[in-house]
């Protein structure tokens, strides 16, 4: 059968579940996914799978990638599918199969940094198959690109992940008024930003914001324009992007909070009466700190 499981993606890390044998103690850490049952679509395989094994509602994006079937793997083959949480909070699950739950019991649930390999451990680091699957991930997802031997964890590696991330932040305005949210659960919690997120490996930046602001707000907007550029960093959180900012005008629609995992609140503000505080890059961008400098959006 074939294996569907799911990537979530949060504040730059992965989520994996713990597997652990009952005899022997054996652990091991995966991507949360099991066999797709008859007559259920992937999709649904993992939705269900993610609920079961991990506590969360997720919606499923599109296909990240696909991986023949093992010699010797009891699966034909593994599809792995990038989702966005829509409520929960991840926690050790349970798989319904008697035959899984007599070997093993799902033990834990870890969130890994997909922008640092220093972080994952020497269990996952030691495992073949979870290993060289975050390496893969890690280059789609456009975190670093792929090693030549990505089973091999070395320093060049290590060092390569520890280049900037790219984010994509779009300004849609309804006459003199901004879309902003409040962000949760991610670096910034707590300040206010506008649409965005990270620019995905071989997406163009126009095509990053009308995917991002559909996801976060249900808005579609069109022929989103290149604003300007800004230099974020944030020390608290040792992170360090450059963030590519858009603009665009609102077509319709209602704004709602679509992604309640990543933001709590959303509105329309008057520029001369912004929520406080705002995100690092907003604030760099409205205090002129950005290139080319002092661009003017409102």
């Amino acid at each position: 059968m074939t294996r569907c499981q799911g990537v979530v993606v949060v504040d730059d890390h992965i989520l994996l579940i713990q597997h652990r044998e009952h005899v022997g103690g054996r652990s091991f850490w995966l991507l949360p996914g099991g066999g797709q049952e008859a007559d259920e679509s992937e999709e649904t395989c993992v939705v269900r799978e993610m609920k079961e094994e991990t506590g969360l509602d997720v919606k499923v994006e599109r296909l990240l990638m696909t991986v023949p079937r093992h010699p010797e793997g009891q699966h034909r083959e593994r599809k792995t599918y990038l989702c966005t949480i829509l409520a929960g909070v991840a926690q050790p699950g349970y798989d319904p199969e008697p035959e899984a739950r007599a070997r093993y019991r799902i033990a834990a649930v870890g969130w890994y940094d997909l922008s640092s390999e220093q972080d994952w451990g020497a269990d996952i680091l030691a495992d073949t198959r979870t290993y060289t699957e975050l390496k893969r991930i890690q280059a789609l997802l456009g975190y670093s690109q792929a090693d030549e031997n990505p089973q091999d964890p070395s320093p060049a590696a290590k060092a390569a992940l520890q280049m900037p991330g790219v984010g994509v932040a779009t300004i849609i305005h309804r006459g003199n008024q901004v879309l902003l949210l409040r962000r949760k659960n991610v670096h910034g919690a707590g300040s206010w930003s506008t649409p965005g997120g990270h620019l995905e490996f071989q997406e163009a930046p126009e095509v990053c914001a009308i995917r991002e602001t559909k996801e976060e707000t249900g808005l579609d907007i069109q022929e989103p324009k290149f604003v300007a550029i800004t230099h974020d960093v944030f020390q608290a959180e040792n992170k360090h992007y450059i963030t590519i900012w858009m603009m665009a005008d609102y077509q319709g629609g209602e704004a709602i909070v679509n992604a309640p995992y990543e933001s709590d609140a959303i509105g329309w503000f008057d520029w001369d009466h912004l929520p406080q505080p705002l995100f690092l890059p907003l604030h760099h961008l409205l205090d002129g700190m950005s290139y080319p400098p002092g661009v003017q959006v409102r």
